[in-house]
């Protein structure tokens, strides 16, 4: 049995955080606090590679949702991005396309400002890692771009300056935008998240791979990883494992190179069988789903065929009857 693929003692005090709230939510017959809460946990769950668990309690919270905050688009646009981002990860893109165009028609009704711009800033940087999978350059590009223009934070720079070392080569780009980045995260005053100093330091060991600098790229992924082991998502995780033990093998460090591939291994096995067994059951809801269309269309068919076949019957009826009419007028 593969272990679980990421804990922390971070997961467990956020989960614990999240749970309290759900409890005293639900004690209080808070609804707004209870799916509130849920998506946080979702999150979470999404964070750490526990996919099973993020989209079952996803779809527990479209149920409420539906039938008591129907009207709330903040939490429904919140409930569509985690969908998307999910759908995502789990390689189902057209999925995640779609529920991200549902996310954003509901973020853009948000009154606050500063809500709306940072979710709508989320959902199109979600959007633009789709097109990224979809190896589809200029979408990519163009969503990156309206992610940075609707809330600006280092991440969306870190993944420009990735646009310019993978697909639109541009060397001079691409270090401008990680330099701006790391301005950002040594900014006291921007209080950035051990997330984006991972991230960061994670795409400058990219960075100088690519130069062939294994020895700078080495320190910039160890780096990444003191950040990023509590704070980061599994995929991230499981990306600097994976460039650590190319590092590693260029420079011909055997010892840290074996110690890394064992971690990415361990990890990379987590991750597939839990994203296996997600799309297997995501595809079998997308099946029943359209079986149960058909089946309407059938029906629909069906009863619209009797309802013609009757309608037909009464029309022959009624023009038999008033030809006798007119036989008997004439007589």
């Amino acid at each position: 049995m593969a272990p679980s693929v990421v804990q922390s003692k971070e997961f467990e005090e956020v989960l614990a955080w999240n749970k309290n709230l759900l409890k005293q939510s639900e004690e209080q017959h808070y609804v707004r606090g209870i799916v509130l809460s849920k998506l946080n946990i979702a999150n979470r769950y999404w964070n750490y590679g526990k996919l099973d668990e993020c989209i079952s309690l996803l779809n527990d919270v479209k149920n409420t949702i539906r039938l008591e905050l129907h009207e709330d688009y903040y939490i429904i646009a919140r409930l569509y991005q985690y969908y998307s981002q999910a759908y995502n990860t789990m390689t189902l893109f057209q999925l995640g396309i779609d529920n991200n165009f549902k996310a954003i028609g509901y973020a853009l009704k948000i009154d606050s400002v500063n809500l709306r711009n940072s979710l709508i800033s989320n959902i199109y940087l979600t959007r633009s890692n789709i097109f990224n999978n979809l190896k589809q350059a200029d979408s990519t590009k163009y969503y990156l771009f309206k992610s940075y223009e609707f809330k600006k934070n280092p991440v969306v720079l870190v993944d420009i300056a990735a646009h310019y070392m993978q697909n639109e080569i541009n060397d001079d780009s691409a270090r401008s935008y990680l330099d701006r980045a790391m301005a950002y995260i040594n900014d006291d005053k921007k209080k950035a998240r051990q997330y984006d100093k991972s991230v960061t330091y994670f795409m400058y060991g990219k960075y100088f791979l690519n130069k062939q600098n294994y020895n700078e790229a080495a320190v910039y992924m160890e780096k990444a990883l003191s950040f990023g082991l509590d704070k980061k998502n599994y995929n991230h995780l499981s990306d600097v494992y994976r460039h650590l033990v190319l590092c590693y093998k260029k420079s011909d460090n055997i010892v840290m190179e074996n110690k890394y591939l064992a971690k990415y291994n361990e990890l990379k096995d987590s991750i597939n069988e839990t994203q296996a067994r997600l799309i297997e059951e995501s595809i079998k809801q997308i099946e029943e789903h359209e079986t149960k269309i058909t089946d309407k269309n059938i029906n629909l068919f069906i009863y619209t065929g009797i309802g013609i076949f009757i309608f037909s019957g009464l029309v022959v009826l009624l023009f038999r009857s008033n030809k006798k009419k007119q036989k008997k007028l004439h007589a």
